[in-house]
């Protein structure tokens, strides 16, 4: 099994120090990298890994990283932050990056992407495949997701086949300002959704946009799958406001 070239081909900054990715990029003969780091509590780690691969960039399949530490920070990971030549790349996942930073990237060949915790802006026009989970808000600020860049970053997409929606507790979004709110999706197969039940919904309000609205923004007349997983927040909610939350989806 150690001699199977593609046991050796993902390094990650929770598991590779450079020396053993350097070890690793030796043995893989050829085979494309995927690499991953998580900056929230190692950031050091991460910095010490990139300076390990970032060499080897225009091997990458697919990259993962989270952006919790901004430019500004102390120790911040800054390896990242620079026009990457990603000629290979085929799968980018990110987790909080208010800075988009993957706007840089050269990704001619990206076809699929995995977004948690921000609102992408318009990057790449390959995507065939994308993911994205809104996170809980913080309902002592009053947080509202900005749904229409959601809606702008979708309209950049004409070639997606599948879509996958994440919405968690409390997700709350600013009313849609735009024109024509309709998002045309031609060539959408499967539309995945997952969102939460509870019966304390926010009150109605002229700002706040439902999750029900914003779906029914989607135009894709060749869809022919959906997926549709909803979770119950309190085990005794009544049964008509479980059918009504699941009918407004629909």
């Amino acid at each position: 099994a150690l001699n199977l070239p593609r046991i050796w081909c993902a390094l990650s900054s929770l598991t590779h120090d450079p020396n053993k990715a350097r070890l690793y990029i030796e043995r893989r003969k050829g085979v494309g990298l995927h690499v991953s780091f998580t900056d929230l509590e190692h950031p050091i780690r991460c910095s010490d890994l990139l300076r390990a691969v970032v060499p080897f960039q225009s091997e990458w399949r697919s990259f993962s990283y989270t952006n919790y530490r901004d430019s500004s920070s102390k120790p911040a990971v800054t390896e990242h932050r620079v026009p990457l030549h990603l000629p290979r790349l085929e799968h980018l996942a990110i987790e909080r990056d208010e800075e988009h930073v993957y706007e840089k990237y050269y990704l001619p060949k990206l076809r699929s992407a995995k977004f948690i915790d921000f609102i992408p802006r318009p990057f790449s026009n390959t995507l065939t495949h994308l993911a994205v989970k809104f996170r809980t808000t913080n309902e002592l600020e009053e947080e509202l997701w900005d749904i229409d860049a959601f809606r702008r970053f979708l309209l950049s997409t004409p070639l997606l086949i599948e879509l996958r929606l994440r919405f968690e507790v409390c997700f709350r979004s600013r009313k849609c300002d735009l024109s024509d709110r309709e998002v045309l999706l031609p060539n959408l197969k499967t539309l995945s959704v997952s969102a939460w039940c509870i019966e304390q919904q926010w009150e109605e309000d002229d700002i706040s946009e439902t999750i029900a609205d914003f779906l029914t923004s989607i135009s894709a007349s060749g869809m022919t799958n959906m997926i549709l997983a909803v979770k119950v927040g309190e085990i005794y909610s009544p049964e008509e406001v479980i059918s009504e939350f699941i009918d407004g989806l629909l």
